[in-house]
């Protein structure tokens, strides 16, 4: 099992927050405060950003990739949006979108470089896509999912469904990010969602959230055993991460809690060929997967 595999320190070149991670391949980033974006390539970590895509350092709070993994897309406070080329070693700033300037709390993006459709989502409840033909904006496109009203925490995209998750409890779901449906799950914050084989995984800040079946609309809650959860990533497993180090893998329909080094609350995970998972003060822990 995966989480028979120990978490091991992992050492950065940052001392400030990372508030989210992801890799290509064999390619990880990271981004954080002050408008950080950090590569490990190779083994090797460098900085490709230390100030943001405007120079302003504004705290970057979600990253991701393109399909081919040619571009870096990266959004945060103050409207901060944009993407670093990965083969031109350039960076191309979108940000403020549509005249929005408040904070990106989630990015997502599907698709090949060129022809890439990003969506982020804000403290407004606000959707926001994004078109690219090359590396022109084709076309924007604002959206308040009916009933948002409040802080859109995370995105996720499953089985040609597009799904987020409010601060009201609410789960909205969306074929086309244009017409959006909600669902009443819980009265309080949810903090983010995944999907993991047709199931929606809606996490609670409180470490418990709700699984949720779009074909029979049927929810059930499930408890993480973690005091305060920050995020749920779906790969080969479903794994939340919260406070003090503490993560949680889903292992046959059963919360586990695994043992990190880590002492810092964890904000952000990638899954992959091997899992590593970043938060406060620069901290950032892997585990190998069995081969």
């Amino acid at each position: 099992m995966d989480n028979d595999q120990p978490w091991e320190h992992v050492d950065v070149p940052f001392s400030s927050t990372l508030h989210d991670v992801v890799r290509y391949e064999n390619r990880v980033y990271t981004v954080g405060d002050s408008g950080t974006l950090l590569e490990r390539a190779a083994g090797t970590w460098s900085t490709l950003l230390d100030s943001g895509p405007t120079g302003n350092s504004n705290v970057l709070k979600s990253v991701a990739t393109t399909a081919g993994g040619k571009r870096v897309w990266f959004a945060g406070s103050s409207g901060s949006l944009g993407y670093f080329d990965v083969e031109a070693g350039d960076v191309v700033d979108f940000s403020a979108p549509e005249g929005q300037s408040d904070q990106w709390n989630d990015v997502l993006v599907d698709g090949e470089a060129g022809s890439e459709v990003v969506r982020v989502a804000d403290n407004n409840g606000e959707v926001v896509t994004l078109r690219l033909a090359g590396s022109e904006l084709e076309s924007t496109n604002l959206v308040k999912p009916r009933s948002a009203g409040q802080s859109i925490g995370g995105l996720a995209v499953g089985d040609g469904q597009l799904y987020a998750v409010n601060t009201s409890g609410k789960l909205f779901a969306s074929s086309d990010g244009q017409t959006w449906s909600a669902t009443d799950l819980v009265d309080t914050d949810l903090v983010d969602v995944a999907v993991s084989g047709g199931t929606v995984y809606a996490l609670t800040a409180s470490g418990f959230g709700y699984t949720h079946d779009p074909a029979s609309g049927e929810t059930q809650k499930f408890d993480t055993g973690i005091s305060a959860t920050h995020t749920v990533t779906a790969g080969h497993s479903v794994v939340v991460a919260g406070t003090n180090g503490t993560i949680a893998d889903l292992v046959d329909g059963t919360w586990e809690r695994v043992e990190t080094p880590a002492s810092t609350d964890l904000y952000g995970v990638a899954l992959g060929k091997s899992d590593l998972a970043v938060g406060s003060s620069g901290t950032a822990i892997e585990r190998t997967r069995p081969q």
